[in-house]
């Protein structure tokens, strides 16, 4: 902690045995606040973005012929991208009306139920 005067952490469970964080689970974890002393804030909120990111990888080659003993090949790399964003919460854990975090160690738990629709996750070697 250092000689900081707040301290957060996240602790997000696998609520899903081996088969990790699944679409249509619920995502079960709780947020940790260390407080020194008494700070400024209106609120702790959860906010989690889910994103879909693909790369396609793929290669060209061209034969040039320099004369009819040296042909050469040239090999290129070619990397196609693309990010979107397919899911975004963002969900108040805990309120303070008076715009005041006390001083003191809390733990939040949180429930968030992901939506069924979250396409899964894949990696592949070649």
């Amino acid at each position: 902690m250092g000689n900081s005067p707040m301290t957060i952490g996240l602790k997000v469970d696998n609520g899903n045995g081996n088969r990790g964080i699944m679409a249509g689970s619920i995502l079960y974890g709780r947020i940790y606040l260390s407080n020194k002393q008494v700070a400024a804030g209106l609120s702790i909120r959860l906010k989690v973005i889910g994103t879909e990111e693909t790369v396609v990888h793929h290669t060209t080659s061209e034969v040039r012929t320099a004369d009819r003993f040296d042909d050469r090949s040239d090999t290129r790399d070619h990397y196609e991208r693309h990010s979107h964003t397919i899911y975004n919460v963002d969900h108040t854990i805990k309120e303070f009306p008076s715009g005041h975090i006390p001083r003191g160690q809390f733990e939040f738990p949180f429930a968030l139920q992901l939506p069924k629709s979250l396409p899964s996750s894949m990696e592949a070697q070649s």
